[in-house]
Formats: structure tokens, sequence, C-alpha cells
């Protein structure tokens, strides 16, 4: 039951990226940020490449609330989490202006994830007469060789990706460090990149100026 509704699931947000979610992402995703924008963000937990666990609220909680680790990390951070496959086009073309904007702020309280369905979607679509999830490489031979350094998290089952209601990809959530969701961008074009470094980098300042 668990393969189907992945398989539906999957399916659902596929179409959309096959037939070009590269159009224009602003109009696609102005109707959805007013439904999150403000909201508490979902709350997860998702694998590392190195098998360890990563959590949201090691790094943002709630106001009045303690971060789920505090003797061990105890400064809250700003979270961009970037839902992603290396089987979606334009999922790829982002990740060189994202690396700019981690590698700018590298230094500041804030974290990148990308949240990666790659091997999940390989896995179920093995069948699929559309070659791109079998010819997808591995996420993480492809940010070696590309030279992208934010977290990459395992997503295995879809679990994640439906608490955030994700029906397309990429898909980027801002949280703030009280686990607000701040900004929501959905879609990518390459001939935006400046105004997506540009308008991305607004926020995040912002958010990292607050205490």
């Amino acid at each position: 039951m668990k393969k189907i509704q992945s398989l539906i699931f999957l399916g659902v947000f596929t179409a959309s990226i096959i037939h070009g979610q590269e159009e224009d992402a602003d109009s696609v995703a102005q109707s959805e940020r007013g439904k999150w924008v403000g909201k508490p963000a979902p709350v997860w937990s998702l694998k590392r490449p190195d098998g360890n666990n990563e959590f949201l609220q090691n790094w943002t909680a709630p106001l009045g609330r303690q971060l789920r680790k505090p003797m061990l990390q105890p400064d809250r951070h700003v979270i961009v989490l970037v839902f992603y496959g290396s089987w979606c086009p334009p999922c790829v073309k982002q990740l060189d202006p994202l690396e700019e904007l981690h590698q700018k702020y590298k230094d500041e309280k804030i974290k990148f994830f990308v949240v990666d369905n790659t091997e999940l979607a390989r896995r179920l679509y093995s069948d699929s007469e559309w070659e791109g999830f079998k010819n997808a490489p591995p996420t993480k031979d492809l940010f070696i060789e590309k030279g992208i350094t934010m977290a990459i998290l395992e997503e295995n089952n879809h679990f994640v990706f439906r608490k955030h209601e994700i029906d397309a990809i990429p898909t980027i959530f801002v949280i703030d460090k009280s686990q607000t969701i701040q900004d929501f961008q959905k879609g990518f074009t390459e001939e935006k990149i400046d105004e997506f470094k540009a308008g991305l980098s607004e926020i995040i300042d912002g958010l990292l100026a607050k205490q």
C-alpha cells in the first residue's frame, strides 16, 4: 500500500517536471505563498548520506521552546530547505546559484538542506517508460562533480515531501529561527538567476538580522 501511495504521489509532480516546470516560477508559486508564509514549519527528521539522522529542531524551534539538544547546539539558525531530485533538470540548474548563496553565508547562522528523492524515484519508477529516473546521476556524485557542498538529506518514503505538500520540484522553504516559514518558492528559470539570488539574499539578510 505504501508503495502504491508513493507511486501515485510521485506521478503527480513528475508530469509537471517532464512537461516544463521551468516555465514561470513566480506565477506558479504566488498563489501558494499565502498558504505557507507565517505558518509553523512541519517537523521532520531525515538521514544524511553518512547514515546519521538530521532533525529540523536541531536548528530551529518555536519561541518558548528549546532546540532539540541545546547543550550540544544552542544557537538558533535560519533554514533554507530545498526539495530536489537529480532527475529534475530545473533542480540541477538551481544548484549553482544556491551554492553561491551557501558560500556567501557559510559563516552565518544558517543551514542549507537539500531534501533528495533521486534514489526513491529511481526505485519506484524503475520500469517507467521515461528514462530520466533510471539515468539520473546519484546526487552525492553530482554534488562532488559540481562542487556543491550543501547538505544532502535522503527522502526514502516521501513522508517529508507529503508533509510539505510538494507537487513539483524544485521547491524551497525558508524557515526562520523560531520555526516559522518566511518564504516559499516553486520552480526555477535560468533567465531569472540574478533575481532569484537577490531575492533570496534579501530574505536571508532580514532573518539573520533578527535575534
